[in-house]
């Protein structure tokens, strides 16, 4: 240790107190003087040093921030990240109405009455921004109407949810959709059929439902494995989704080898005709199935029952009713569709 020493060699308590304040920074002109700090807070007060800082602090946000006037709609301020985000130039959105970039705004109305009338008591909404090469982001927006002695400003912030669209999206696919054959899954397809019955109930017209089973897919499934199973499966999916032309209409997988249509508003004769559709072009796919009786090739039958509901009814009686047609076809030697008629 530097510094004086006893004549045994230790350090004087001198040198120890030198040793304390070549280590400890000394403090007694550390604080600022008033005059010091008189400066910093008039710098600090002036108007273009607090813009200069806050406008750094806006464009470290990720958010898109925006400033709009709440009467005329134009865009008065954003932040970096709202117009990089959107592939514009600050200069290409100041001065523009917000409709420039925010689908779905109404025409109609000022956005200070729009925000009134739709935001909730969160304040948020979602809704889409017009990326510069027209690609639609959607983004959850936090706007809030501002009150300044110098007017009115709405305050936006808005977030850039894709990814979180995209995991919803997903969780959707996972909860109605079949696995191995990507139509609808029997969970959806209870729930549907439920929701058309009361909608056909209200307007009084008729809900066709078909029942489909692929014929002897047991041996099918013995004499090619569960791996070929699962790939016929998907070909009878995938075609029947290819006959499909009306987007109410809805295809499932009931469970195992058998597939259910839910038509609505679709009288029986049209049922009838669009089951038998269905048969010849599953039939016409020439899936190889050695050992049928007929044609070597896979098959399904098809049972039809149409009712136009009532109040005194469920939606189990149609489904009783095609599943009786569909054990008529089967009873009728196969590839065949079978209609209940009362």
């Amino acid at each position: 240790m530097a510094g004086k020493e006893t004549e045994l060699g230790q350090p004087t308590e001198e040198s120890r107190q030198d040793t304390v304040k070549n280590i400890l920074p000394s403090t007694q002109h550390q604080r600022p003087t008033p005059v010091e700090v008189r400066d910093v807070v008039h710098r600090w007060n002036s108007i273009g040093e607090q813009q200069a800082l806050f406008r750094y602090l806006l464009d470290q946000i990720n958010d898109a921030i925006w400033i709009i006037d709440p009467d005329s709609g134009v865009i008065l301020d954003t932040n970096r990240a709202a117009y990089q985000r959107l592939g514009y130039t600050k200069e290409d959105l100041v001065g523009s109405p917000l409709t420039f970039v925010a689908s779905g705004l109404p025409s109609n109305v000022t956005l200070r009455k729009y925000f009134e009338n739709r935001v909730n008591n969160n304040g948020l909404t979602e809704g889409f921004h017009r990326h510069s090469n027209g690609s639609l982001i959607p983004v959850e927006t936090n706007a809030r109407l501002v009150e300044l002695d110098s007017g009115s400003y709405i305050v936006a912030i808005a977030r850039d949810i894709t990814e979180r669209k995209r995991l919803e999206h997903k969780l959707r696919q996972l909860s109605t959709e079949d696995s191995l054959t990507s139509v609808f899954n029997r969970r959806y397809f209870d729930d549907m059929l439920a929701q058309e019955w009361r909608r056909m109930l209200r307007v009084q017209q008729s809900l066709s439902l078909l029942m489909i089973d692929v014929d002897c897919f047991k041996h099918f499934n013995d004499t090619y494995g569960h791996v070929g199973g699962d790939a016929c499966l998907r070909q009878i999916a995938n075609e029947m989704n290819t006959q499909m032309r009306r987007a109410g209409d809805i295809i499932a997988r009931y469970g195992g080898e058998e597939f259910v249509v839910i038509l609505p508003q679709t009288d029986v004769e049209t049922a009838e005709a669009l089951a038998d559709t269905l048969r010849k072009s599953i039939e016409n796919l020439r899936v190889e199935h050695v050992g049928m009786e007929s044609e070597d090739v896979v098959t399904v039958s098809i049972g039809v029952a149409t009712l136009v509901p009532t109040a005194s009814q469920t939606p189990l009686k149609l489904l009783t009713l095609a599943d009786q047609a569909l054990y008529a076809a089967k009873a009728c030697g196969r590839n065949c569709v079978q209609v209940w008629r009362e």
